[in-house]
């Protein structure tokens, strides 16, 4: 985060972990001078998204209108996302609402395509139960041939779920070590 904030304003003080609080201390210490720095276009797009922020009408209030309408959809309801540009910054609202920066949207899609993977996993799995079932029932009613089909099926489904169990988790793997070599190298 703090590098985020770095790159998206421009800060008053820049200190290392062990004085901050210490920094802290000296600002409690130091006179406030309020300053009203903010236009009144800012003010009024600011109340319109705390509104929108607590779950008023957001596609009433024309939320789709507070920039141009992206590709992308909101990983939480599916929702239409309108990329908002403010300076430097870019952030994302879906229709409804939900609001994300780039790294909040991305890191909710790729939890969306995780849960979605581990779903389909788990389909394919009970497929596999069930073909089972099924064929064991058409085997006990003597019918080999139809039989032998399910079982067919439920060993294709077996081998699709450890294909994509393997390829996902390897995949996985590697994206979790080059997040961490990341992290590693911003320190």
């Amino acid at each position: 985060m703090p590098n985020n904030v770095l790159e998206q304003v421009e800060v008053d003080h820049i200190v290392a972990m062990k004085d901050v609080g210490s920094l802290l201390i000296w600002l409690t210490k130091e006179e406030v001078v309020y300053k009203n720095n903010i236009t009144q276009q800012e003010a009024k797009r600011v109340r319109f998204e705390t509104e929108i922020a607590l779950q008023k009408n957001a596609s009433g209030m024309g939320v789709l209108g507070l920039g141009k309408l992206t590709p992308f959809t909101c990983p939480e309801c599916n929702g239409a996302l309108t990329e908002i540009r403010e300076g430097n910054l870019i952030r994302y609202r879906c229709h409804t609402g939900h609001g994300f920066t780039a790294d909040a949207l991305l890191a909710g899609l790729t939890d969306k395509i995780e849960g979605n993977t581990w779903q389909t996993i788990k389909g394919l799995e009970e497929a596999v139960l069930l073909y089972e079932q099924m064929g064991h029932q058409l085997n006990n009613q003597g019918k080999k041939l139809k039989a032998e089909d399910f079982f067919r099926k439920s060993r294709q489904s077996h081998q699709r779920a450890e294909w994509l169990r393997t390829f996902f988790l390897q995949k996985l793997e590697k994206a979790e070590t080059a997040v961490e070599k990341k992290q590693e190298e911003e320190i």
